[in-house]
């Protein structure tokens, strides 16, 4: 899979990403602003993926690790 593929598939994981981020935050706002960020990492990061197999489990660590440190910084 090359990069742009990988940044398709991850566009396409972004309403997930902010369902994740809602059931975080239990605020609407904050959910987008959180899920921009994890998203953006994401597409920075994407890159240094080494196994395609792992794709949904790096797209979630992230998210997670995001996440803590957004609750973390209020």
């Amino acid at each position: 899979m090359n990069l742009d593929e990988r940044r398709e598939k991850i566009a396409q994981m972004s309403k997930a990403v902010f369902q994740y981020c809602l059931s975080r935050t239990n605020s609407y706002q904050e959910s987008e602003d959180l899920s921009q960020e994890i998203l953006l990492t994401l597409c920075e990061s994407i890159e240094n993926l080494r196994n395609e197999k792992a794709f949904y489990a790096f797209v979630w660590r992230t998210a997670h690790n995001r996440s803590e440190e957004h609750t973390s910084e209020l």
